[in-house]
């Protein structure tokens, strides 16, 4: 398989960051959660949260059987997200996985959109379909933004339980239905 354009990393912080080592980067799946053991740093800035969640969408564009296609990948990054030792509990690790699982709805809806753009390598190019696939990104990776901050602000950072909970089964319901809609675990 060939791959024709960039892959793009980005995560929540808005900056760029390579995964330090096959084990750095975690994919997401509907099968694994976080556990601490996957926030390699156990200390971050005193004065902003417990813990920090490093997430953030990958895209690949490959030539597959003629087509460019497109793959759309939400990823945590061990080395980049932290907790403070003794706010080490369930019910934070459970918010953290939240943001994780928003990335990867917004991955998916990402994938949803993108599937759009896959058309024959020859037209993918002569049509300068990688700065559709850019703008695509931009604007579905504004509104996961915009929808972490959404999070944190009625979570109140996890402390809110009934919030907590509400967004729990507004994300798993939301998951269940983008996956079924969507071509990510056959991806």
């Amino acid at each position: 398989m060939k791959t024709l354009c960039v892959s793009i990393f980005m995560g929540i912080c808005l900056t760029s960051m390579a995964p330090q080592n096959d084990q750095d980067e975690l994919i997401w799946s509907p099968w694994q959660r976080l556990s601490w053991k996957n926030f390699t740093k156990r200390t971050g800035p005193e004065e902003l949260y417990k813990a920090f969640t490093y997430s953030g969408i990958r895209y690949t564009i490959e030539g597959k059987d003629g087509l460019a296609q497109v793959n759309c990948i939400p990823y945590f990054l061990a080395s980049e997200s932290w907790v403070h030792t003794e706010h080490m509990t369930p019910e934070l690790l459970v918010h953290e996985q939240g943001h994780f699982d928003i990335t990867a709805v917004y991955a998916m809806r990402m994938q949803s959109v993108m599937s759009e753009i896959e058309v024959p390598i020859a037209e993918f190019k002569e049509k300068n379909y990688q700065d559709r696939a850019q703008v695509i990104f931009d604007s579905v990776y504004t509104a996961m933004e915009s929808r972490q901050r959404m999070y944190d602000e009625d979570t109140h950072h996890g402390i809110d339980k009934p919030k907590q909970m509400e967004w729990n089964r507004a994300l798993g319901f939301e998951i269940d239905s983008l996956m079924m809609i969507t071509s990510y675990v056959n991806r």
